[in-house]
């Protein structure tokens, strides 16, 4: 097969970060191999490719490498390596997939391997004996890549061949760098409601949930709560404490009207990395402080530390974006009381809109 050429984009429209998207799939269903095999006719169609993967085993910074080994054992809080044309850094220290991405400004595609309950695009390996059905949240799913028939998934399906994945990913990558990210990405675009139904998004933010070292216990049950309510759960995405990544998903949620109620859990203490009442601030067109006084009230119930609280609330768009303390015991009763008004608000501005 020939591969496909590499179009020009417009000089008005280059897009000046990478196009990120992930790989996900059970653990040995072949993210490793799909990825290094559709890198070959990445290259010759002239996009140069970055690849990001997780593992989820500590690394050993001090394993074979008799550069960075001795400094470290020396006391070295970092060590840099480089020849003039390969560079290493070897550190201990919190980062996410995003400080990477930052590193990487010079590709035009950047693969992450894993990640299957973030906000990121995603093509999804479904295999027989591995998964019968699609895991990862379909609002953010390019793709499913797939040896089985999957009749009731409405998102493309594309068979378990490099060949076609990769012409996927450059048609994908094309039409990124070529028009406006949020009209043109099947992740991004906009959604029609239908009449009388309230969609509502649930976003977990936590680092070692995240990480994979913790469950998630809260999620499940919020849920419930939000479905009971009434509510169509539309999307539930998992974020570490990250200000950039949250703000991203918070405005993918209100910007294409996938959902009326957005609902975040966790970030929202006093620790030097919560950011989510930042993040949601960045992105909030509109504030609702009524939600918030609402909220501390049933908090000063439940823990003597409400008043560390720092959860805000708005609007963006047509989407109403409320933050929850992440710990269930705060969390759930939380939401509880708020849903009943949290309901008659998004029914109002449905109206209105």
């Amino acid at each position: 097969m020939n591969p496909i050429p590499r179009p020009p984009a417009p000089p008005d429209v280059i897009r000046e970060t990478p196009v990120v998207v992930a790989v996900c799939g059970p653990e040995g269903c072949g993210k490793s191999w799909l990825i290094r095999s559709i890198l070959p006719r990445l290259t010759v169609a002239g996009i140069k490719t970055a690849v990001i993967k997780r593992e989820r085993r500590p690394l050993d910074p001090s394993g074979p490498d008799r550069y960075s080994t001795p400094f470290r054992q020396a006391g070295a809080s970092a060590v840099g390596v480089f020849d003039g044309e390969l560079s290493m850094v070897v550190q201990r220290r919190r980062i996410t997939e995003q400080h990477l991405i930052a590193q990487f400004q010079d590709a035009g595609l950047i693969l992450l391997e894993g990640f299957d309950r973030s906000f990121w695009p995603k093509l999804e390996l479904v295999r027989s004996g591995y998964s019968s059905g699609p895991s990862c949240d379909l609002s953010t799913v390019l793709a499913l890549v797939t040896d089985l028939s999957l009749p009731h998934c409405d998102v493309p399906q594309l068979p378990f061949d490099c060949q076609a994945v990769a012409d996927f990913l450059l048609h994908y990558y094309y039409r990124e760098i070529g028009v406006n990210v949020m009209e043109s990405s099947s992740v991004n675009k906009t959604v029609s409601v239908p009449e009388g139904v309230l969609r509502a998004a649930l976003i977990t933010v936590s680092d070692s949930i995240y990480a994979g070292t913790s469950p998630n216990t809260t999620a499940p049950a919020a849920s419930e709560q939000l479905t009971k309510a009434g509510f169509e759960l539309v999307s539930t995405s998992l974020l570490p404490r990250d200000r950039a990544m949250l703000s991203a998903e918070l405005t993918r949620l209100a910007d294409s009207r996938l959902a009326d109620l957005v609902v975040t859990m966790g970030g929202t203490g006093c620790s030097l990395y919560d950011c989510t009442p930042e993040a949601t601030a960045d992105v909030t067109e509109r504030a609702l402080p009524g939600v918030c006084e609402a909220l501390r009230r049933t908090l000063a119930d439940l823990s003597d530390g409400a008043m560390l609280d720092r959860s805000t609330s708005g609007m963006r768009k047509q989407a109403v974006l409320v933050n929850l303390p992440g710990a269930p015991e705060q969390a759930l009763p939380c939401l509880e009381r708020l849903l009943p008004g949290l309901k008659t608000t998004v029914e109002a501005i449905r109206q209105d809109g």
